[in-house]
């Protein structure tokens, strides 16, 4: 399974990052400063996640699985963070640099 590590679990982390790859099919790890957070989303492997339709403007609750969460220096434990199996293939997303195998890219979303 690939694996996209997501700096950051706040509204747009798990909002819309969350979202977005949990629907193309990555196991997601979100590097998190907020311990009690980090916390709660390891015991519960799952979130909650409410959105909005555009058009229909109706709600849709659906649950966002296959995560988990680590708490640290962003910067030292990003590229930490994914150890084992999932080593062999994985992602980085964050606003301004990703963090790839092969190094830093600029870019906000690489693909590996």
């Amino acid at each position: 399974m690939k694996t996209a590590v997501q700096i950051g679990a706040g509204n747009i982390g798990r909002g819309f990052m969350g979202q977005l790859l949990f629907e193309a099919g990555y196991r997601t790890v979100f590097v998190e400063a907020q311990g009690e957070l980090v916390d709660k989303l390891n015991a519960a492997e799952q979130y909650p996640l409410r959105l909005l339709g555009a058009y229909s403007k109706q709600e849709i609750d659906m649950t966002i699985s296959n995560i988990r969460a680590d708490c640290s220096s962003i910067r030292i434990k990003a590229r930490q963070v994914v150890k084992g199996p999932e080593r062999t293939r994985w992602t980085s997303t964050c606003a301004r640099i990703s963090w790839t195998r092969r190094g830093i890219s600029k870019k906000g979303f690489t693909k590996t």
